[in-house]
């Protein structure tokens, strides 16, 4: 009979994020960031292409090379972005667990937490972000 993988408690886990040494070097957090903002204007413009109607866009590719060109650009480039933003999501998943544990000591956590929220659904234009 297999022994069961024995599931670490809250403590086991807090103790081993302690001893945790940062995620990523400095110069990797220097290209992630540099990356981001190169992807910004394809992002946009990728984006940008769910605000046309297919007629639209197909019309777009009928027009000339330059616009073929762009489109198969922006397929490639939106391809992209959706493998690379599957990546930025668990990274994004670890910063927030990272983030909570870092306070966890801390009694007003769950206070702490609902008022960053409430600050950051403050912040965002009416109807993003709102359930």
């Amino acid at each position: 009979m297999k022994a069961r993988k024995q599931v670490p408690t809250p403590e086991q886990i807090y103790r081993n994020f302690l001893k945790q040494p940062p995620q990523v070097s400095k110069g990797e957090l220097a290209l992630l960031n540099s990356r981001l903002t190169e992807f910004t204007p394809w992002l946009r413009l990728s984006l940008a292409t769910l605000a046309k109607s297919g007629n639209e866009l197909c019309a777009i590719a009928r027009r000339g090379d330059s616009e073929v060109q762009a489109t198969a650009d922006l397929y490639v480039a939106a391809e992209d972005f959706a493998e690379r933003f599957k990546e930025l999501s668990g990274l994004l998943t670890t910063v927030s667990t990272r983030l909570a544990l870092s306070l966890a000591e801390r009694p007003d956590m769950m206070t702490l937490m609902a008022e960053a929220k409430a600050r950051m659904l403050d912040s965002l234009p009416p109807g993003v972000g709102h359930a």
